[in-house]
């Protein structure tokens, strides 16, 4: 994929997978506004909060995304151009993992998430030390740390990242998909119900998927060595 495919592909999942997004941090985002100390818990001050803490969520995206494309730069310069498609391929079948899991149709793709939670136990203790909420800087702290909570949805777009090959636009990748996830987490946290049931809706998950699932093959079919063959001949 080139640079500018790749990071149209990291916003549309992120986009595309808000429905995810609602269903295992759309309560999050609401019981951070009750962290807010209460004599700050104006409507002025609840949106300038989730506007932080999402932009801290976004920057440690952009930290994971530089990190896996270090890892991606690493194993392309020991493999060789085989390595940089074996990336892509696995990119491609990553987010078809994650259109089957958001159709409902297969799950396999939560067991990522089990492999994060050893460091999310080291990382979550960390928000108490921010609570209260009653500065700017604790909320952005918070949403950094809140941005390496388990998650399918990020585990699955980081190997975008690493097929990215670099720092730089593993970071990119990864700040994309946080500007996707953006507009639904900024609705759930400003709690307005109708925006989540929407996202919630079953019809809207399953279409999600399915276009997912549609651009996986697509990749896949580009990337896949005996098809770039047939073409050829």
């Amino acid at each position: 994929m080139s640079g500018s495919v790749l990071l149209v592909s990291a916003f549309t999942i992120g986009l595309v997978g808000s429905s995810h997004c609602i269903g295992m941090c759309g309560g999050i985002a609401n019981a951070l506004n009750y962290s807010i100390a209460k004599e700050q818990r104006t409507v002025k001050n609840l949106i300038r909060y989730q506007l932080t803490y999402n932009t801290g969520r976004i920057l440690s995206y952009g930290v994971i995304g530089g990190l896996a494309g270090i890892m991606g730069n690493s194993l392309e310069n020991s493999l060789g151009h085989m390595g940089l498609t074996s990336l892509r391929i696995l990119a491609a079948v990553m987010v078809i993992l994650l259109g089957l899991y958001l159709t409902g149709l297969w799950r396999l793709i939560t067991r990522l998430e089990d492999m994060g939670k050893i460091l999310w136990s080291k990382l979550s203790p960390l928000s108490k030390k921010l609570l209260p909420l009653d500065h700017p800087i604790k909320a952005l702290g918070l949403g950094m740390i809140w941005g390496w909570l388990p998650c399918g949805l990020i585990y699955s777009t980081l190997t975008l990242s690493l097929a990215s090959g670099s720092l730089s636009m593993g970071a990119l990748v990864m700040l994309c998909f946080g500007l996707g996830t953006f507009p639904a987490m900024i609705l759930t946290g400003s709690m307005l119900n109708v925006t989540q049931s929407f996202l919630k809706k079953t019809y809207f998950r399953q279409i999600s998927g399915f276009l997912m699932i549609t651009f996986g093959l697509m990749a896949l079919y580009h990337y896949i060595p005996f098809t770039q063959q047939a073409t050829c001949h």
